[in-house]
């Protein structure tokens, strides 16, 4: 099977991502080769992602970035058309999938109030659903945080967590 190779950063340590997630430094473990997948269409998350390729390689660089290296299967449709946006960087951007994974939930002291336990000031009124609102947050209230986890692949999306996890 005629193949093509790809390398990149495919996620980052310590850096802090738009929605407030981190993984901590060397939170991350794996062993390859891994599935590479490609999200067609973007219906949330990576549902209805295909293999197209293989990750052969994950080492750890500078600036906290997970470089990944391996090769697209240009043997099949899925492969051909992943490869042909990656090089013309219509969709280039990579998110990992990870399992066995620990995290903590951190909160702005300021947030608090000193209540540790966080209590709700007010609630909402039960919505349609009966759920109602018994935390809000804003940007920087709050981080999770993984503190460690295990790399199962890597999937090729239109939209990263992290601006500069991309494949070439």
């Amino acid at each position: 099977t005629e193949t093509a190779s790809w390398e990149g950063p495919i996620v980052f340590e310590g850096v802090t991502t738009g929605d407030d997630r981190m993984l901590e430094p060397d939170a991350l473990i794996w062993d390859t080769p891994l599935p590479l997948r490609f999200v067609k269409e973007d219906i949330g998350g990576h549902d209805q992602a295909v293999i197209v390729g293989r990750i052969d390689e994950i080492t750890r660089s500078g600036g906290g970035a997970i470089v990944g290296r391996g090769v697209v299967d240009l043997g099949s449709e899925d492969g051909r058309e992943a490869a042909r946006l990656v090089e013309g960087g219509f969709q280039n951007w990579v998110s990992v999938d990870l399992d066995e994974v620990a995290l903590e939930v951190r909160v702005a002291e300021d947030v608090l109030d000193g209540d540790l336990e966080g209590d709700v000031e007010e609630r909402s009124e039960p919505d349609a659903d009966g759920m109602i609102v018994v935390d809000k947050s804003s940007p920087g209230d709050m981080l999770m945080v993984v503190t460690s986890a295990r790399v199962r692949g890597a999937t090729l999306v239109q939209i990263s967590a992290f601006r500069d996890a991309s494949a070439t």
